[in-house]
């Protein structure tokens, strides 16, 4: 299995990482928006249709892959947005 970064992981080592899961007409989904020491915030998401099982440890791991690559390729959020 890979080795990957995981939420506590990053907790660790001073990120922010907020995890959201919540649901709508389409199905549920889990967003994760992460904060670097550096202030730089990026975020993923990970969908499920309400017809298949959700998992929030698959849910949690695709979302923070996503953000992690979003911010690998600067692909940034403004600010963190207000809940």
């Amino acid at each position: 299995m890979k080795n990957t970064i995981t939420i506590e992981q990053l907790r660790k080592s001073g990120w922010k990482v907020a995890v959201l899961h919540r649901s709508n007409t389409t199905g549920r989904y889990t967003h994760i928006i992460v904060t670097s020491p550096d202030k730089k915030h990026a975020e993923g998401f990970a969908r499920v249709h309400f017809e298949d099982n959700f998992d929030r440890k698959i849910g949690n791991k695709i979302a923070l892959g996503r953000a992690l690559k979003n911010l690998e390729n600067n692909i940034l959020i403004p600010e963190f947005p207000s809940y």
